[in-house]
Parts: C-alpha cells; sequence; structure tokens
C-alpha cells in the first residue's frame, strides 16, 4: 500500500514538474516573441525615419566633351563632340546640410578632330559607364546642392568615324577598343537646383585625371577627358 502511495505521490510530482517546465517554456516562448516583436517594430521605425533622408530617381541629359592632348604631333583641332547622359541616382543626407549621393549613368562622349592636311574630319566615340560618388552641401533649404567628388568610369565601346572632303576617299568606321584604357578615374563638380519637389536641374563638369589612351593607342600623348553635363532629374 506504502509502495502504492510512494509510486502516485511520484507520478503527481512528475506531472507538476513538467507542468511548470511547459509553463515556463510557454513564458519564454512569449518573451522571445515579445522580444523579436519590439526589435521588428524598432528596426522598422528606424528604417522608415532613415528613408526619410534617403532619395532616388533618374536624370538624363545633353553633354559636351573632349579629350586634352598633349604633345599632340599632328596638328589638330579638337572642338567639343554633342553626347548624351542618362541613368539613376540615389541620395543620402546626413543633416540638413550635408549629404553623399551615388549615381550610375551612361554617357556617350568623344571628341572631333579636323585634320586639314588630310582633308579628314575624325570622330571618336567613346560608350562609357560613369559613376560619380559625391559630397553634396544643401543650401537655399535644401533646393541648391553644391556637389564635388571622385568618378570611375567603364569604357564600353569606342570608335573612329573618319569623313574625307575629297571623293576619293571612302567614309569608313572602326573600332578602337585596343586603344583606349578600360577604366578611367577623374574629379566631377557643379551644382543642382531643385525646380519643385520631384524636378531638379543640374550643370557639371568632369576633369579626367587618367590617360585615356594605352600605350599601343597613343605613346607619347596623354589624352584625358573633358565633359560638360546639363541634366534634368526626377525623384520618386
Amino acid at each position: 500500500m506504502s509502495n502504492v502511495i510512494f509510486n502516485n505521490h511520484e507520478h503527481f510530482a512528475k506531472r507538476d514538474a513538467n507542468l511548470k517546465s511547459k509553463k515556463l517554456l510557454t513564458k519564454n516562448i512569449f518573451n522571445m516573441k515579445k522580444t523579436f516583436i519590439t526589435a521588428l517594430l524598432a528596426v522598422c521605425c528606424g528604417l522608415y525615419s532613415n528613408a526619410q533622408n534617403f532619395s532616388f530617381g533618374i536624370k538624363a541629359g545633353f553633354s559636351l566633351s573632349t579629350m586634352s592632348h598633349d604633345e599632340d604631333p599632328i596638328e589638330t583641332q579638337h572642338p567639343f563632340q554633342p553626347g548624351v547622359t542618362a541613368g539613376f541616382f540615389g541620395q543620402y543626407d546626413f543633416t540638413d546640410m550635408f549629404g553623399l549621393s551615388a549615381e550610375l549613368l551612361y554617357g556617350l562622349q568623344g571628341f572631333n578632330s579636323d585634320m586639314e592636311s588630310f582633308k579628314m574630319k575624325n570622330t571618336i566615340l567613346t560608350h562609357n559607364l560613369k559613376i560619380p560618388v559625391l559630397l553634396n552641401v544643401n543650401l537655399l533649404d535644401n533646393k541648391l546642392n553644391l556637389q564635388a567628388g571622385p568618378q570611375f568610369g567603364i569604357l564600353l565601346i569606342a570608335s573612329n568615324i573618319e569623313k574625307y572632303s575629297e571623293p576619293e576617299f571612302k567614309n569608313r568606321t572602326t573600332l578602337q577598343q585596343d586603344y583606349y584604357n578600360l577604366f578611367n578615374i577623374g574629379v566631377t563638380f557643379g551644382a543642382n537646383y531643385l525646380i519643385t519637389e520631384r524636378v531638379s536641374a543640374g550643370l557639371r563638369y568632369e576633369l579626367g585625371l587618367t590617360d585615356n589612351l594605352t600605350d599601343g593607342g597613343g605613346g607619347n600623348i596623354s589624352s584625358k577627358n573633358r565633359v560638360l553635363n546639363l541634366m534634368m532629374g526626377y525623384r520618386f
């Protein structure tokens, strides 16, 4: 009889212990869920708060470009070549006055060479992927942005168009990939003005720092980008 009572007592003790464990486990799970939901809400609120300082959009415009040529052995003139620029931008404002922006742009640029002695007009066109990273200084209640920073470029295609004034010579277009470096680095600076809450207009100048031509393409000639951009932007 005493063994039965002892066994029953042990059974109820184990059952109580299991119930306490289940209650403790349920409480811990509830606390974990509460902590997770609280943390998730905090992260969402933080992201929402930061999103107020972040903007992105698209931009496009026209450009005038040329390439500086040092020690050019041929007497040529290099007038500006019209082109286009288009792409995406993102901007984050750290404070009301300072911010940082990055852009991914396509640019068609190049230069013209009027070789009078050869009675030929030579046009170099380059298709480029450009990535400027700019420091922004916001003025006039964030309507005016002064921008400056480095720019990294990747050459996609380079071509040479030869047009002759004499009929006995045929015009021709050739690819120039082997004569131009794949990567280039420069600095860019300018200003951007917010016309409306979403529409902006900007003027920017690009100054190339690295040589565009390879050793085989230029020899002793140094060629660097010079580009003036006029662009319109739209913020989403």
